[in-house]
């Protein structure tokens, strides 16, 4: 039964029971309202019964039609808002209809229930983004891992083979030109080596896990030592940092160290921590090749992202360079003097 069925129905029932009562009580107070009389009577011809049962149908019919109408648009105008949250759309005002005030309640509670879903779908989103990042994020580093693991078992191992058959090469007299060939491969396999360390340091980061950035730097600095001939002096101060700043400067200085491996043919590589002015600065310098600053590419020598981490730390990073003058790297983070408490450690 649609709504006009309903309220037609409704109406006839509300005026014939009024009619009713009449039609009662003028029996009880005998034709007082004269109602039975008007029953008995006809107009222009019609018999008053029948042309007032045309006329209340009539009336019901078309105020029936009327309310059925508001209704239904008022329903109707419900229904589209509904559709519109479920789709993902903004509520449209109401301004060019007229609301009952049952019908407002009803908008009022749709809105308050729109606003909630929002909101859901908000921290869903922003859920599903921490947790596809997270996923991405632990793939890529698997992934390096897995290559680490390749490059150090085949390529890096393969590399410390050749070094030693080439050593075991020179105790044996050779003549001048073939000494000279073996004096430029020797160098070869050196950078080649170089440069798979800092590959294996770049693709297999160490993690300062449970360390402090002091034993982090220092742990990651012996086993350089050992496995490289690079001279590299330490000068750390101990300070009071977050674990997310310490976690930071150590990739930071990874990235560092990696680029000196890779780039510049140094000897000696110095690391400073120490603090100034209340700040925090983090200085690595190298004695090698160096490089022009003006031709100089970010994206190769890993700049942008050591400045990149610097600024998420809300410090800046400050690179000076010159060919044949080494390289100095200056990273410098604000700190707390109030929760700093610092002594020198020097190596």
């Amino acid at each position: 039964m649609n709504n006009y069925t309903r309220f037609i129905g409704v109406m006839l029932i509300l005026v014939y029971s009024l009619l009713f009562v009449f039609y009662v009580l003028d029996r009880i107070f005998t034709n007082i309202i004269y109602f039975q009389g008007m029953l008995n009577s006809h107009i222009v011809g019609v018999p008053a019964l029948l042309l007032l049962n045309v006329i209340v149908i009539l009336s019901c019919i078309i105020m029936g039609s009327l309310v059925a109408y508001k209704q239904n648009e008022q329903y109707a105008w419900l229904k589209e808002q509904i559709r519109a949250i479920d789709d993902g759309y903004a509520i449209r005002s109401s301004d060019h209809i007229e609301l009952h005030p049952e019908t407002e309640e009803v908008m009022t509670s749709i809105i308050k229930l729109n606003e909630t879903l929002r909101t859901i779908k908000y921290q869903n989103q922003i859920a599903t983004s921490d947790v596809n990042e997270q996923i991405v994020k632990k793939i890529v580093e698997e992934e390096r891992q897995r290559l680490a693991r390749e490059l150090h078992d085949s390529v890096s191992q393969q590399l410390f083979a050749a070094s030693m058959m080439l050593s075991a090469l020179k105790t044996r007299e050779v003549d001048t030109e073939m000494g000279q060939q073996i004096d430029l491969l020797e160098r070869m396999l050196h950078e080649a080596q170089q440069e798979m360390r800092a590959l294996l340091l770049h693709l297999r980061p160490l993690a300062l896990q449970n360390k402090s950035l002091i034993d982090g730097i220092t742990d990651l600095t012996m086993d350089l030592k050992q496995k490289t001939q690079l001279d590299i002096q330490l000068d750390l101060a101990l300070i009071n940092l977050t674990k997310g700043i310490e976690d930071q400067l150590f990739r930071i200085t990874q990235e560092a160290i990696s680029n000196t491996l890779r780039h510049a043919h140094a000897e000696r590589l110095v690391i400073e921590l120490f603090q100034i002015d209340g700040s925090l600065i983090l200085r690595i310098a190298d004695d090698g090749k160096g490089f022009d600053m003006a031709l100089r590419d970010e994206t190769r020598y890993g700049i942008n992202t050591m400045k990149e981490r610097a600024l998420e730390i809300g410090g800046s990073c400050q690179i000076i360079s010159a060919p044949e003058s080494g390289t100095r790297i200056e990273i410098k983070v604000p700190i707390n003097e109030e929760d700093e408490h610092e002594s020198i450690i020097r190596r």
